[in-house]
């Protein structure tokens, strides 16, 4: 399941029943009236897809089909990319992402979209990085990740900062890890206090309402100040949930649905 912010409002579209059947779902939740709304539904059906707001549509892109955890099939990565325009309530079929991998993060740089992906297999640790051109719709393969974790990221001064963690034995290690799309490279930031980071997680404020800082919305809140380079905790959730859905609306966090224990 994923949320994005077109015009104010929040849509929250697909989602994962945890065996073969994945929602197509698109739900749209008005702020000013706190009222829901049925959309036309995603047409490909997916988990673990991801997703990202341009040009005031919405692209979601990548995914797993046919997984089924409980009859133990882990399904296969696809490249597909389909953008949802709001304001017509329609759906449309894009190039797809080459090298089609675990797309751990979409973001906007520079009037391009960023795709930073994790593992291409259960078995391997790998990462692609993979670039989309609207104006051309086509894709282009930039450097990977240095250390390959699962996460999420924000943009500050058309840079992607990306926070992931993983197990390394038996240590849960989490990395920021800081990418320049003009000169194509990777570099590390301060590593953040100890905890786990959600696909979809992290954000970053405006600074119109609260100061600039990039929010990482996990138990513990973990704050990260980008010029600084430095890390602060911030308080508990009312109600600590995992695999929840995030979006920010005028420097607000809104955390949506999720799992009260996971097992």
């Amino acid at each position: 399941m994923s949320f994005e912010v077109v015009q104010n409002k929040i849509y929250c579209i697909g989602g994962d029943t945890g065996n073969a059947t994945k929602t197509l779902a698109n739900e749209v939740y008005d702020p000013a009236t706190d009222t829901w709304e049925n959309r036309v539904p995603m047409p490909t059906p997916r988990a673990s897809f991801s997703t990202v707001v341009f040009r005031d549509r919405i692209y979601a892109i990548g995914g797993i089909t046919g997984a089924d955890y409980e009859k133990g099939l882990r399904g296969t990565y696809i490249g597909v990319t389909e953008v949802y325009d709001p304001a017509r309530d329609t759906w449309e079929t894009k190039a797809s992402m080459p090298n089609p991998s675990f797309p751990e993060v979409c973001v906007v740089v520079n009037e391009k979209i960023y795709v930073i992906s994790g593992s291409t297999t259960y078995e391997e640790s790998t990462s692609v990085t993979a670039v989309y051109d609207e104006d051309t719709n086509s894709w282009t393969i930039k450097t990977p990740m240095p250390v390959v974790k699962h996460g999420a990221a924000a943009v500050f001064n058309d840079k992607i900062f990306f926070i992931g963690g993983s197990y390394e034995d038996g240590v849960f290690v989490t990395l920021l890890q800081i990418y320049d799309p003009v000169a194509d490279t990777w570099s590390a930031g301060s590593q953040p206090p100890i905890g786990g980071v959600s696909q979809g997680s992290v954000f970053v404020t405006t600074g119109d309402m609260s100061p600039i800082r990039i929010y990482v919305v996990e138990d513990p809140l973990r704050v990260h100040d980008p010029r600084k380079d430095v890390w602060t905790l911030g308080p508990s959730k009312v109600a600590n949930r995992a695999f929840m859905g995030t979006s920010v609306l005028e420097d607000k966090i809104y955390a949506i649905g999720g799992l009260t224990s996971v097992f």
